[in-house]
């Protein structure tokens, strides 16, 4: 975070201490993502970084320099594992897709040819680089902003079959699952509240809810679940009795079984989006409210921004 000379004091708190102890001021030298600010901050530039790094990519394959950390994600013995229905070079044009979330850089590439991934995986690093500096050009006294631990861990390998944000995505198949532990974890939790005779307090519920939400990406199905669901969390009631609700404890009862045969059949991408769709649109919600945009798809719509406290 750039700011200007002697501005740092505005950013200084005072640790807690026991009384008849020293004060003492903590004057951070970077961002610290405990701040309301934090996010929204740190995403801006994580996302330009991404923007970036696309640009990069897009030139011709073999035109970037080579970048130090790159070793780690292309080592000069790496080969693809072998997959029926893959050649063995794939020359250019390729397809790719480049995202990021929060400080979590993800990238896919459809191609088989070492130059190119070695390309895309130059292009990553240079992006990332060329917002969040190490510390030999920035003069910081961080780490290097590229997790090298993570690297040594193999998680910057091209693989066909990875896990990104808790979900194994194969290349091959065209297939999504939830990772194992969290398939495992969800099940463990939804066989213990169903079982538990008079109910279950709310903020354990909602904890369990969160998870199945971000369930339902991969698993579509489920959304079909949510009715009697939400009419519940609108309520927020200290104590769920199933005695009151037996249509969510049925609902939650159903997931259970809709996660264990997502485990032994994937979801397909083409289930994910069936078609294409009449009107695009996305939303958020948080304390404050709720809101999104509405835009035109198959059918004409003019452009709609709504909000609603």
């Amino acid at each position: 975070m750039v700011c200007e000379q002697d501005e740092e004091w505005n950013f200084a708190y005072v640790l807690p201490n026991h009384p008849g102890e020293p004060v003492e001021i903590v004057v951070p030298s970077a961002l610290q993502m405990g701040w309301a600010e934090s996010p929204q901050f740190f995403c801006a530039a994580s996302e330009t970084a991404r923007d970036v790094a696309a640009s990069y990519v897009s030139e011709p394959v073999g035109s970037l320099p080579e970048h130090p950390l790159e070793e780690m994600m292309m080592p000069t013995t790496f080969q693809l594992p072998k997959t029926e229905g893959m050649t063995a070079k794939q020359v250019a044009p390729f397809l790719q897709l480049l995202e990021c979330y929060v400080d979590d850089y993800m990238q896919i590439v459809q191609s088989t040819d070492p130059d190119v991934l070695r390309h895309c995986s130059r292009a990553i690093l240079h992006g990332i680089h060329s917002v969040f500096p190490p510390p030999a050009i920035s003069g910081h006294s961080g780490e290097e902003p590229i997790s090298v631990k993570k690297l040594m861990e193999g998680k910057g390998l091209w693989e066909v079959r990875k896990e990104i944000l808790g979900w194994m995505m194969d290349g091959a198949t065209r297939c999504i699952e939830l990772a194992e532990k969290k398939q495992a974890a969800i099940l463990a939790e939804l066989k213990t509240v169903v079982r538990i005779k008079k109910g279950v307090p709310f903020k354990r519920m909602e904890k369990l809810i969160g998870k199945l939400r971000h369930a339902s990406i991969g698993i579509p199905a489920g959304k079909e679940l949510f009715g009697p669901i939400n009419r519940l969390i609108s309520m927020q009631p200290k104590m769920v009795y199933w005695n009151r609700c037996p249509e969510v404890k049925e609902a939650l009862q159903d997931w259970k079984q809709l996660i264990l045969e997502s485990g032994r059949e994937p979801t397909h991408c083409k289930e994910l989006v069936p078609g294409e769709p009449e009107y695009k649109g996305t939303l958020d919600a948080s304390g404050e409210g709720a809101g999104g945009v509405w835009l035109p798809g198959t059918k004409e719509l003019a452009p709609i921004v709504w909000r609603v406290q």
